[in-house]
């Protein structure tokens, strides 16, 4: 009985230095709107370094089924080759490595211009007035 409590703590120590030893990943995009090519560049959260042979996913959060734009890996400056996203929108970002924890970030990508989805809508009540004038000046003529 006793040794096998002396090795379920020896158990226990080894799995909290093993997972005391992993560290966070941190995660910055050079740019955050669509049609815009943008790198991804991966460091250590405690230290600030740039982190090698980071496996980089990108998900579409919002469409189902869930689909994977974009996958590399981070080469010795921590960075990726470039990528474009198209739609706006929130996507995941996974960051995998063994020697740190797994790691998923949201980030949001919006449109460098303006959308107007009402385009059409907004352009008949700019010339309504213009429409209603004429049709009462014309039927005055009758």
């Amino acid at each position: 009985m006793k040794k096998t409590f002396l090795v379920f703590f020896g158990v226990c120590l080894l799995v909290l230095a093993v997972g005391a030893a992993k560290s966070h990943l941190s995660l910055s995009v050079s740019s955050t709107y669509t049609g815009e090519p943008a790198t991804a560049i991966v460091t250590d959260k405690t230290t600030g370094l740039p982190v090698e042979n980071v496996g980089l996913e990108i998900f579409a959060d919002e469409v189902t089924p869930i689909t994977r734009v974009f996958y590399c890996f981070t080469d010795a400056s921590g960075q990726t080759e470039p990528y474009t996203i198209d739609s706006p929108g929130t996507y995941i970002f996974t960051l995998d490595n063994a020697d740190y924890f797994y790691e998923e970030i949201s980030v949001v990508y919006v449109s460098p211009l303006p959308e107007y989805q009402h385009i059409w809508f907004m352009i008949i009540l700019m010339f309504l007035p213009l429409l209603v004038y004429y049709a009462i000046r014309n039927k005055k003529r009758i």
